[in-house]
C-alpha cells in the first residue's frame, strides 16, 4: 500500500497530539480550516521554544557553574535569562530598563547571542 497524502496528514496529526503541541479539541474540529490553523500554530511556536532552550543550554555552557554566573553578574542576571527565554519562546520581547546594558552584552556574547539579542529592547526611559 502506498503512503498517501492523507495518511501523512494523519500522522503528523498524531505527532502534534501526541507531543501536546495542540489540543485534542482543536484538532478534532470539522472544520479543517480550524484543523489546519491549530497545526500551523503548534508547529511555528515549537520553533521559539527550541531557541529558548538553546539559550539555555548555551548560558549553562559557557558558565563553570550558576552560581558563578550570579556572583559575577549578579542574581538577576539568571531571572533576566529566564524572562528572555521566555519572551522567545512566546515570540514576545523583553525589554529593559536602560540599567541593563550589560546584559544584553552578556547575551550578545554567547555563542548565538546575535539570535536571542534580537528578542531584547533596552527602554530609553
Amino acid at each position: 500500500m502506498t503512503y498517501s497524502s492523507n495518511d501523512f496528514s494523519e500522522d503528523v496529526v498524531r505527532c502534534l497530539v501526541e507531543t501536546h503541541g495542540v489540543e485534542d479539541a482543536a484538532i478534532l474540529d470539522a472544520d479543517l480550516g480550524v484543523q489546519a490553523d491549530a497545526a500551523i500554530a503548534a508547529i511555528t511556536s515549537a520553533g521559539g521554544a527550541r531557541s529558548a532552550a538553546r539559550l539555555i543550554a548555551a548560558v549553562i555552557e559557557s558558565w563553570r557553574s550558576l552560581d558563578e554566573l550570579a556572583r559575577s553578574l549578579g542574581a538577576h542576571t539568571l531571572a533576566d535569562v529566564l524572562y528572555l527565554a521566555n519572551a522567545i519562546a512566546t515570540g514576545s520581547t523583553l525589554i529593559l530598563p536602560p540599567e541593563c546594558d550589560n546584559f544584553v552584552a552578556f547575551v550578545e556574547s554567547l555563542p548565538g547571542g546575535s539570535e536571542w539579542s534580537k528578542w531584547l529592547r533596552v527602554s530609553s526611559v
